[in-house]
């Protein structure tokens, strides 16, 4: 999570640059929710090794579906 704590220190207009980087390829939600472990992850190796590459595709959406369900829980309760 350093690199998005880093982010959130950028002045505005650098700010503005990023957001312009994810916009219309990644959410800026789930770049900040999921920030921890997307931090951690080998992207060189993903990129270069299709089974990993699907697997970390796979854990993304498990990750998202978590995500999801604490929303609803705790927006019901």
């Amino acid at each position: 999570m350093a690199q998005w704590q880093a982010l959130l220190h950028l002045k505005p207009d650098l700010q503005s640059d990023v957001r312009l980087l994810y916009q219309g390829k990644f959410p800026l939600d789930i770049r900040r929710c999921l920030a921890h472990w997307i931090e951690q992850q080998d992207w060189e190796f993903a990129a270069e090794d299709e089974a990993r590459a699907r697997t970390t595709f796979q854990t993304i959406l498990l990750k998202l579906d978590e995500l999801e369900r604490s929303r609803s829980t705790t927006a019901t309760l």
